[in-house]
C-alpha cells in the first residue's frame, strides 16, 4: 500500500496519529547503580552535571563528547528503547511544552548515529544530528507526519514494529532496531521529578533498597504510578523487555487502546 497523502484531519486515523503525536509521554532508562542515584536525588542529571558535583570521571563517554551531548539529559517519546537498561522513569506529555526554551528534538536515536544506525554518507555524525534537530514541542507536527504515512498502523510506533515506508531520514538500515526512528528528546542539564514524573518503572529486587523505598513513598503521596515486575535473576535482556513490555501497555492504557 503506497501513502503519499496524509489521512483526512477529520478521519479516525489521523486523529489517532495526533493524539499520539501530541500525548505520547517521554522515557528515560538506566542500570542499577544510576537508578538508585536518581531516586536518591529525585532528579536525572547530564554528564555536565555529573561532573561538576561528584567526584567520578564521567569523560569516557566519547559519543556524547563527539555529538556535543554532554549538557543532555535524554529521553525517547514512547516506550523505553535502550536495551541495556533495566529500570526507568516515565514523564507526561507536557514536559515538552514547559521546556520549549532548553530542549530538542532528532526522529532518531543521537548516539546510534555513531555506532548502529550510521548516515548514509560520509556526512559526519554531528552534522547529520544537527541537520535533523528540531525544536520542542513543534516536533510534534512531523511526527504525526510520520505515523501517519510511514506506518501501516500508528500503534506500531508504540509497538516497535518497524515502519512499511522509508520517509526522508535515511539512515543505514543494518537491522530494525526501532531506535533508527523513534523520537529523542534533549533537555539541558537537569531533568527533575517535579511536576512532570508519571510512573517509575522497577523490578520487585530493586524496591528492596532504601532509596526506592524512599521514591516509591513519594510517587505514592504525589499520585506518580509504581509498575513493578519479578526480579528475572540478572538477565538484563529479560528485565529489560519486561519492562519495555510494561511501559507499552502502559502507553496504550493511557492514549486510548
Amino acid at each position: 500500500m503506497h501513502r503519499s497523502l496524509s489521512s483526512p484531519a477529520d478521519s479516525p486515523r489521523n486523529k489517532l496519529c495526533r493524539r499520539l503525536a501530541d500525548r505520547m509521554p517521554y522515557c528515560h532508562s538506566t542500570g542499577t547503580k544510576a537508578f538508585a542515584g536518581i531516586c536518591q536525588s529525585k532528579s536525572i542529571l547530564s554528564l555536565t552535571r555529573l561532573d561538576a558535583i561528584e567526584s567520578q570521571d564521567w569523560s569516557h563517554h566519547p559519543i556524547e563528547t563527539q555529538l556535543e551531548t554532554r549538557d543532555s539529559v535524554f529521553l525517547f517519546a514512547g516506550p523505553f528503547r535502550y536495551p541495556d537498561t533495566s529500570y526507568g522513569f516515565l514523564f507526561s506529555p507536557d514536559l515538552a511544552d514547559d521546556r520549549a526554551t532548553d530542549g530538542s528534538a532528532s526522529p532518531f536515536d543521537s548516539g546510534g548515529l555513531v555506532d548502529h544506525h550510521l548516515p548514509p554518507s560520509s556526512e559526519k555524525p554531528l552534522d547529520f544530528l544537527r541537520r535533523h534537530e528540531m525544536p520542542i514541542p513543534q516536533y510534534r507536527k512531523f511526527h504525526l507526519l510520520v505515523l501517519d504515512l510511514l506506518f501501516d498502523d500508528p500503534w506500531h510506533y508504540v509497538d516497535g514494529v518497524d515502519p512499511v515506508r522509508q520517509g526522508p531520514v535515511r539512515l543505514a538500515v543494518g537491522d530494525s532496531d526501532p531506535r533508527r526512528w523513534t523520537f529523542e528528546i534533549r533537555l539541558r542539564n537537569e531533568l527533575p521529578f517535579r511536576p512532570h514524573l508519571q510512573a517509575v518503572f522497577n523490578s520487585t529486587f530493586a524496591a528492596k533498597s532504601n532509596s526506592v523505598v524512599k521514591t516509591h513513598s513519594w510517587c505514592r503521596a504525589n499520585g506518580v504510578d509504581i509498575i513493578q515486575y519479578p526480579d528475572l535473576h540478572g538477565s538484563r535482556k529479560g528485565s529489560f523487555m519486561e519492562m519495555q513490555r510494561r511501559c507499552e501497555a502502559y502507553i496504550r492504557s493511557h492514549l486510548g487502546k
